[in-house]
């Protein structure tokens, strides 16, 4: 297990920015502390990204405000997976690996927001491999949040729409 980190710490020292890196950082996280190390790797290598964009002075305003709040929201679930990592690593129960998917869960849904705002700043688009996987874990997640509603309660929520 320690060699597997190392190997996927080792990659992602390498390079985060570059898409191959990403993703075979993300191939070889197998276990929720490893997804968690790399989700967690990924979002410094996007704020690195955002802050780099909003030094730029063809980034427009919008942009950088849109990455701002982005970053804002994503920074909490960011720094609730190292501890909660750490905790797994240490008991590997069910409580703390349950507490661990939950934050990887909670961190991807707004670590994917953060994507599309820096590539939107970037002007690129948001189908590379790297990001592709981290918005489809995403939007599945999004879907089953709204699987578990209600249905009157669905009903009223896409009306608000």
């Amino acid at each position: 297990m320690k060699v597997r980190t190392l190997l996927i710490a080792a990659v992602l020292t390498l390079g985060l920015n570059a898409c191959a890196s990403t993703r075979e950082a993300y191939k070889a996280a197998d276990s929720p502390d490893e997804y968690a190390y790399v989700l967690r790797e990924h979002y410094a290598s996007l704020v690195h990204e955002a802050a780099d964009l909003k030094e730029k002075p063809t980034t427009p305003r919008e942009a950088v405000e849109i990455m701002q709040q982005a970053e804002l929201a994503a920074r909490p679930a960011a720094d609730k997976l190292r501890p909660l990592r750490d905790a797994f690593l240490a008991g590997r129960d069910a409580k703390t690996q349950a507490e661990l998917q939950q934050a990887i869960n909670d961190a991807v849904l707004v670590i994917a927001d953060l994507v599309r705002a820096v590539r939107k700043a970037q002007g690129e688009p948001t189908t590379q491999w790297r990001e592709r996987q981290l918005l489809e874990h995403a939007d599945r997640l999004r879907l089953r949040a709204l699987l578990q509603i209600d249905p009157n309660e669905r009903d009223a929520l896409e009306a608000a729409r």
